[in-house]
């Protein structure tokens, strides 16, 4: 064992070993993929395209490794899933849950859809679609917005317990740190005319924290953005002026529709829920075309750290009609 720590080809030497005494550094990883040739797996799913599977502070909930196929009335949930180690996975096991649309999706909110076993995923970081999970309409929440949330696990490479996840820190530990776990949340809706985009805000499930919303909009020339929320929550924010205002129950306030604007910081009650809605509104003509989007995050203020995020994609009807087509045609391939 001393023989095998102090071999500086498998390890880091130091400035002078023979002086100052230090030795080498091991690299246990590399002793344990060449020295006693034991393989590893590193299976993941990715949070956004991006995403090689490294710690990262990029965004959630836009995964593109979670895909809902219709048929008939029922849903099929397909997850695609990399390995960047250098073992095969064997027998990773997939599993599906949803969520209302929100802007953080903590464990308590996730609902089990089902899971699936993947009997082999290769080394080489290449893409290995799941057999499908299937949804039975029967079992379908009615509202008609959800957010899909993924893991997979195999018995090298497991998913911490969801009884683990009983405070916000291990939480917050949890999507900083594993890339077992991601978030697919996001509506594809007609951009002409636009209904409300209805989400929920939530705090942590176990304390208050501060925490802050940012709205991202790519909206066309001429296009309006409104942010609906309850009075309380836009006060405590600051806002007057001829922007905002405040009609019974609801405040409206009148959003940038090009480019990010962080709505503030506030603290967030422990298990808050509260709904909030945007409401688009896009020139006839824009709307012939494609490409439209908004966002809204939360994020941690201490360092910028996004814990969720909900997407809408603005498309026209045959845009989406071809798009669900090309889907179609490349799972029927798998």
């Amino acid at each position: 064992m001393r023989d095998i720590l102090s071999n500086a080809a498998t390890g880091t030497a130091s400035a002078a070993p023979a002086t100052d005494l230090i030795g080498v550094m091991p690299d246990l990883q590399a002793i344990v993929q060449t020295t006693l040739n034991l393989g590893f797996d590193d299976v993941y799913l990715r949070d956004f395209a991006g995403d090689t599977g490294d710690p990262h502070s990029g965004p959630l909930s836009t995964s593109p490794d979670i895909i809902v196929l219709p048929a008939g009335v029922d849903n099929f949930i397909y997850a695609r899933v990399r390995n960047r180690g250098s073992k095969a996975g064997v027998n990773a096991q997939v599993t599906v849950y949803w969520s209302e649309v929100a802007t953080l999706v903590t464990p308590n909110m996730w609902n089990f859809v089902g899971t699936t076993s993947l009997a082999n995923v290769p080394v080489g970081n290449v893409l290995t679609v799941s057999n499908a999970i299937n949804w039975p309409a029967a079992s379908l929440p009615a509202v008609g917005h959800h957010c899909f949330v993924s893991t997979v696990a195999t018995a090298d490479d497991p998913v911490p317990p969801l009884a683990n996840l009983n405070n916000f820190t291990n939480f917050e530990n949890f999507i900083r740190n594993n890339n077992n776990v991601t978030w697919r949340n996001f509506n594809v809706v007609n951009a002409s005319p636009s209904d409300p985009m209805e989400f929920l805000i939530a705090g942590a499930f176990d304390r208050a924290l501060p925490m802050g919303l940012e709205v991202i909009a790519r909206l066309p020339e001429g296009a309006k953005l409104v942010l609906e929320a309850p009075p309380h929550l836009l006060e405590r924010m600051g806002y007057e002026g001829p922007q905002f205002k405040t009609k019974g129950n609801v405040s409206f306030l009148n959003l940038h529709p090009h480019g990010a604007q962080k709505l503030g910081v506030l603290e967030f009650p422990a298990k808050l829920r509260a709904k909030l809605r945007l409401v688009a509104t896009i020139p006839k003509e824009a709307a012939k075309r494609s490409g439209w989007r908004v966002d809204v995050r939360q994020y941690l203020p201490k360092d910028n750290f996004e814990v969720g995020r909900v997407s809408w994609y603005f498309a026209s009807p045959d845009f989406f009609k071809r798009r669900r087509e090309m889907e179609a045609q490349l799972f029927a391939k798998k």
